[in-house]
């Protein structure tokens, strides 16, 4: 059966939990709203001459670094912190890191510590 299914297949259990949770269009605009603010607030906050962010309509922004060297250096000075990021190298962006929207004091966290490789820091 392992061999025939289909890839990222879901349980019934997790397909009803999907559909409820569409169906509640409430607080998927809430969802929404609270990503769009955090991108543009995330991708004004690191965007430098060092750091380039290029415009995001998901959930993340891409960061991209000036070497492979010193995204791999954020990504360790993020993950020392307690913040988890993507490395793009397996997609051939051995600059980059995904930095998926979060809450608020993580995105601060997120600005805070990437303010040394580069970005202009946390705008208000």
């Amino acid at each position: 059966m392992h061999r025939i299914r289909g890839p990222f297949n879901v349980s019934l259990s997790g397909q009803a939990a999907a559909a409820a949770a569409a169906r509640d269009t409430a607080f998927t605009a809430t969802l929404r709203d609270h990503n769009a603010k955090w991108r543009e607030w995330l991708r004004a906050s690191l965007a430098s001459n060092a750091i380039r962010v290029p415009p995001s309509q998901g959930n993340f922004v891409l960061a991209l670094f000036p070497t492979p060297e010193i995204a791999r250096a954020a990504f360790t000075s993020l993950r020392d912190k307690g913040l988890l990021v993507r490395e793009m190298h397996s997609y051939g962006i051995s600059n980059g890191l995904r930095i998926s929207i979060g809450l608020e004091p993580d995105m601060r966290g997120v600005v805070e510590v990437l303010k040394d490789f580069g970005a202009l820091g946390a705008q208000d």
